[in-house]
């Protein structure tokens, strides 16, 4: 292939002693005239660009494209691959230095239609995807020992196209780009369990006929995570946990949390033994006023801005030492905004694992300063500023919720539904008759069938008949609002009989599909020709 030109595109928010050996092995280690492409991101935080870059990109000679908001990389990917005057768009890190002959042993493979990868060399911090090698040269770049690196890879012999690798650097021509529509953009590289849009890009291009894989010879060294472990290697980390006369679960709470750099306890007028139990955990009290659970999250906020990451609790609730693992790794993420935690609902004797209890997913890790909660009939967290980066655990919260029938009564069929009531009214929902029925059968029905809820046996009956009763309680608190009106008309009544008689067909599609699952062979098969009949009957309807 002639020595044509090529445009390698490189992502960079602060990795700047990263960025300068990439840029030093791309100038002395190719073989092709290389157009420089840095894309400069601010930091996601604070909104600055890292001066650092800027020096880099000089002394190397690199006219930067600065952003003015935080793009991520497959943005700035897609920034660059615009700007690209060649027909060759190589996608490449920060964080990389590419061996000798690195660009013409990708260029050699390329046909039409196919997207060529280079090798990855890699430390092992991170587990080694099956087509790169793990050798250690060197985890920073003032470590890297260059030239064995070299030495090394000229002592190789593999050489072809396999059909499988990983995604950086990575050649594409631009009408193949072009074609693919470009990178999409939803999530961060980086973040541990983001969107991985390459994986997507790939994904999309194969299933247009297109070839991907990795040339065996195209090396580089890929210096695993170390942007991060300078950037946040001693995260501080602040959790956070409401009380108000909480001396018989505050002490389990604080003790799931000994792993975070500081504790607070955010009171609202406990006469009982519970500041006397924070202080002796060690966690910092604050006292405010409670208004709601909003506010109160929200003057806990306020108090810790010098934290990199808040962990927010209720006090009848505990980490598990998975999930504390887990989170303390989150925190050492820069592209990471807040991760959302599943919850295991303790619920009458036991953890609930359906009927709408699990996983129950709440927002409660993340940057204190991109967050802010909204009032509502459960207040939520949510994002004011940053890029919503998020992650997903798979440790959970131990929430010890309900103990008995009466605890839960009196709070969701009382408190709960009023609250709910009074949003619905505010929102302009007007009462109709019908939903005093249709709404609790409904709410019943989603919960024991639509989230398997009798999968929790006589637990989730229990707990699915009494949400669809805190429905009922919640319209007939609307009705009250709205002015008790008394009549109920014809047109009404015919409605209500008329979709009773839906929900009879629904709660027959459901107890046929409940069969099927549980039973086996030709009584399978007879559950099954059941329901198809079932379904063609309400389409005659």
């Amino acid at each position: 292939m002639l020595k044509e030109k090529v445009s390698v595109i490189i992502p960079t928010v602060n990795a700047y002693e990263e960025l300068d050996l990439a840029l030093l092995s791309i100038k002395k280690n190719s073989d092709h005239e290389v157009e420089f492409l840095v894309v400069v991101d601010p930091d996601m935080n604070t909104g600055i660009v890292n001066k650092d870059i800027l020096a880099v990109c000089k002394k190397q000679a690199v006219t930067p494209i600065i952003n003015k908001e935080n793009h991520g990389p497959y943005g700035n990917w897609n920034i660059g691959a615009a700007r690209a005057t060649s027909n060759w768009l190589i996608f490449a890190t920060d964080d990389q230095y590419f061996a000798p002959h690195w660009d013409s042993n990708l260029l050699k493979y390329y046909i039409p239609q196919r997207l060529v990868a280079g090798r990855l060399i890699e430390p092992g911090i991170i587990p080694v995807w099956k087509t790169n090698i793990k050798k250690d040269f060197g985890v920073l770049p003032s470590e890297f020992k260059e030239k064995e690196f070299i030495a090394w890879c000229a002592n190789q012999k593999e050489e072809g196209f396999v059909k499988d690798g990983f995604f950086i650097p990575m050649l594409q021509h631009k009408d193949d780009y072009k074609a693919l529509g470009g990178y999409p953009t939803a999530g961060k590289f980086g973040t541990s369990t983001a969107v991985s849009n390459d994986v997507l890009y790939v994904q999309s291009a194969l299933k247009k006929g297109y070839q991907f894989g990795t040339a065996t010879d195209s090396y580089s060294y890929h210096f695993q995570a170390s942007s991060w472990k300078k950037k946040t290697l001693k995260p501080k980390i602040a959790g956070v946990v409401l009380t108000l006369n909480e001396e018989e679960s505050l002490g389990a709470c604080l003790d799931s949390l000994k792993w975070t750099t500081d504790n607070y306890v955010v009171d609202s007028g406990s006469l009982d033994k519970t500041l006397e139990i924070a202080k002796k955990k060690g966690a910092v009290v604050l006292k405010n006023k409670f208004v709601d659970f909003a506010a109160q999250r929200n003057f806990a906020l306020s108090k810790l801005g010098g934290y990199d990451w808040v962990f927010m609790l209720d006090a009848d609730e505990a980490c598990e030492a998975s999930l504390a693992k887990e989170l303390a790794f989150f925190a050492k993420d820069i592209y990471l905004d807040g991760v959302v935690v599943p919850r295991k609902n303790y619920i009458f004797g036991r953890f609930i694992e359906h009927s709408d209890w699990y996983p129950d997913g709440r927002m409660v890790f993340f940057r204190p300063k991109l967050i802010e909660y909204q009032s509502g009939v459960h207040e939520r967290a949510k994002f004011v500023k940053g890029n919503e980066t998020t992650a997903f655990a798979k440790g959970h919260i131990l929430h010890r919720n309900y103990h008995t029938v009466r605890e839960f009564l009196l709070k969701n069929l009382v408190d709960y539904p009023y609250e709910y009531a009074l949003v619905l009214d505010s929102q302009k929902k007007k009462f109709v008759a019908s939903d005093l029925l249709l709404k609790p059968i409904g709410e019943f029905m989603r919960r024991f069938f639509l989230a398997e809820g009798y999968k929790d046996g006589l637990y989730g009956l229990v707990l699915s008949s009494l949400m669809g009763a805190q429905t009922l309680s919640a319209y007939a608190y609307l009705w009250e609002l709205q002015g008790k009106r008394k009549d109920l008309t014809t047109e009404e009544t015919q409605e209500i009989f008329a979709s009773l008689k839906m929900k009879t067909h629904e709660l027959k599609y459901w107890l046929i599909s409940l069969a099927i699952e549980k039973s086996g062979g030709l009584e399978k098969y007879y559950h099954r020709l059941r329901r198809k009949t079932l379904k063609i009957m309400k389409g005659m309807h």
